[in-house]
């Protein structure tokens, strides 16, 4: 399981926590959880962030798409 994760659409008013859990190496759930309170959308949407979260900001990472 990869936790911490942060995904961000201005745009579209997402900022959301996101679990992914994996099954022998390979994505097998996403949980999104939208933290603005907005209904996440149901469309998939092709711009975002994508930032891990950690307690040592070093090791922070974001992933623009």
């Amino acid at each position: 399981m990869i936790n911490g994760v942060e995904v961000k659409n201005d745009k579209l008013s997402i900022l959301a926590d996101a679990t992914i859990h994996l099954r022998n190496g390979l994505i097998d759930c996403v949980e999104i959880w939208n933290k603005n309170g907005e209904d996440y959308p149901l469309d998939e949407f092709s711009n975002y962030e994508l930032t891990q979260i950690c307690r040592d900001n070093s090791q922070r990472r974001t992933i623009l798409r």
